[in-house]
């Protein structure tokens, strides 16, 4: 248990925050790395979007107040730490920022809950109490919404047996008056010795965390006033490290967004790396749950960087995710503070930088275009500012969602353009052609950049019924989802029969271990991943429509980094 300090964070699993969710990672992702970017200076910013107001919603299940009670009233805040150039914190300037749309409790001296409401936009609440009873104020880090407009985020400690943070004030007499009681989370840091003064009582954090959060929603809700998000709990702890082990030990590698668990983990070490005033990761990992909840997520996860070329679905995943942070926070910078104490880190601009490998397989092309499209920001080659809603409209829609292409460039500039006058077409050609992509598609037909990766292009063949064609897989740009691991075929079955899918070795290393995945509108529908050395064969009952075929050599698949020669198959649909 922690200690109990005059308004602490204590941690409490009594008040029904236990953790949700499901298993892990059912399409195969791991956690994918932040992108690996040279630090540059910057300067020193932080979002400047001012959220919409919103109503406080009434809660459904405890009343705010009854006719008897009196009122107790104040405001909630947090201190909010701001980058400084090149992307660390500056500690020694801190903000008291509202904790916006967050969860107030009201407890009796036996911590039951009996009245809740949430603060509005300014960090405001009202609470009715019974008169002349021990009451605590108590501020729990969830944000929830059962307006129209629905989402629940809930900050988790998964080093605690996922119970939540809160935020409590003192024990005291509610009167027979109105009162005032005021809360404010401290980031724990003192200004006098330079340090933090307990790495484990940082009652800020879980509130910083869940304000990133709240932009991020409330430019969905400025979209789309309907949207309906599923639950989703974010898990920090002072204990979770960038280092691989038990999540319940705070090993969790980096800040990422699980896809099977619909759960985000957030990094908390001070000591090392800490994220929960890096609003550029959180936003980051929302981009992911958005894809997840609302679009598609076709990434296969993995290392990645700004300037590597990588498997188009996770560039396209990458890329929106960097876009969608720079849209959200109002600027263009991706901050991400790093060492003890967050002094180092990074920072890029979406809007422009020096970063090359240009092309369908970079996520920095794939994030500048998109964030060009949204920014207001016109530089040479951008004169498109449409806002976040054109790419909110192709990311839902059931052209996107159900394609038998992959998430990629391809497929988002073909819905863009089909949703869009020849003037806006004209202007997005230019971003595209800025960052030499020339496939005219969703499957990215007639692209010329490969990237001076042979045996990429086309970006997908054709594979006819009895006719053979070739796939080709190198680790050269990196394994797992490094450009010209895998090959993609289309293939056009026209009626109802067993099919025979074979693949054989044809040249490259002498053993070599070809595996494929098969797919329909985007989903995987069989493995073909037998242990046999050069061939992979297996039949299947298939019925008349599109399908794609993904072929690899599962050696430039295990992440083992040793060089290999180019492995090339012959693969059949019989």
């Amino acid at each position: 248990m922690k200690r109990v300090f005059p308004l602490v964070l204590l941690l409490l699993s009594a008040l029904g925050c236990d953790g949700g969710g499901s298993d892990l990672s059912s399409n195969g992702l791991t956690p994918s790395a932040r992108p690996t970017v040279v630090p540059t200076l910057a300067p020193s910013i932080e979002p400047t979007t001012v959220p919409t107001a919103v109503p406080t919603a009434q809660p459904t299940s405890l009343p705010t107040g009854l006719d008897t009670d009196t009122i107790i009233s104040g405001t909630v805040t947090f201190d909010k730490i701001p980058h400084i150039a090149g992307g660390g914190l500056n500690y020694d300037s801190p903000t008291v920022s509202p904790a916006r749309g967050v969860t107030v409790i009201l407890l009796d001296e036996g911590n039951t809950l009996i009245r809740q409401t949430k603060t509005d936009d300014l960090g405001f609440y009202e609470v009715g109490s019974p008169v002349n009873t021990l009451v605590r104020i108590a501020v729990r880090a969830q944000m929830e919404s059962v307006a129209e407009a629905q989402w629940q985020f809930n900050v988790l400690d998964n080093t605690e047996a996922d119970i939540a943070y809160i935020l409590a004030g003192d024990l005291l007499s509610s009167g027979d008056v109105a009162s005032v009681r005021h809360l404010h989370a401290v980031s724990g840091w003192e200004a006098a010795t330079g340090t933090i003064i307990d790495e484990s009582v940082r009652p800020a954090a879980p509130f910083a965390i869940l304000d990133a959060l709240y932009e991020a929603v409330m430019l969905l809700v400025d979209v789309d006033n309907t949207v309906s998000l599923p639950r989703c709990d974010v898990f920090w702890s002072y204990r979770n490290k960038a280092a691989p082990g038990e999540i319940e030990d705070g090993f969790i590698g980096t800040s990422y967004y699980s896809v099977s668990e619909g759960k985000i983990y957030v990094l908390g070490d001070v000591n090392s790396d800490s994220d929960e005033y890096d609003f550029s990761v959180i936003q980051h990992e929302f981009g992911h749950f958005l894809e997840d909840t609302l679009s598609r997520v076709d990434s296969i996860g993995g290392a990645h960087g700004l300037a590597s070329k990588i498997d188009l679905r996770v560039a396209f995943s990458e890329g929106f995710s960097n876009a969608f942070t720079a849209i959200v926070s109002g600027q263009p910078f991706y901050m991400d503070s790093a060492g003890p104490a967050g002094m180092f880190g990074f920072s890029f601009s979406l809007e422009n930088n020096s970063y090359g490998n240009r092309g369908w397989y970079s996520e920095n092309s794939i994030g500048n275009i998109l964030y060009d499209i949204s920014d207001s920001e016109n530089e040479t080659g951008d004169s498109i500012s449409l806002g976040f809603t054109p790419i909110y409209n192709v990311l839902t829609s059931v052209a996107y969602t159900q394609s038998d292409a992959f998430s990629s460039i391809f497929l988002f500039n073909n819905i863009f353009k089909s949703q869009q006058g020849s003037l806006v077409n004209a202007a997005l050609d230019e971003l595209i052609d800025r960052e030499i992509i020339s496939g005219s598609d969703e499957y990215g037909s007639g692209e010329m950049n490969s990237g001076a990766t042979d045996h990429v292009l086309p970006v997908y063949r054709i594979l006819s019924e009895d006719l053979e064609e070739t796939a080709c897989s190198t680790n050269e740009n990196g394994e797992v989802n490094g450009l010209g691991v895998n090959t993609f075929f289309r293939l056009t079955v026209t009626s109802t029969a067993i099919r025979n899918i074979v693949i054989e070795r044809i040249s490259g290393p002498e053993e070599t271990d070809p595996d494929a995945k098969l797919y329909r509108n985007g989903a995987v529908i069989a493995y073909l991943n037998s242990a046999d050395n050069n061939v992979e064969t297996n039949g299947y009952t298939l019925t008349a429509g599109q399908y794609v075929l993904e072929v690899y050599d599962a050696f430039n698949t295990d992440d083992d980094e040793l060089a290999r020669n180019t492995s090339c198959f012959s693969v059949r649909v019989n």
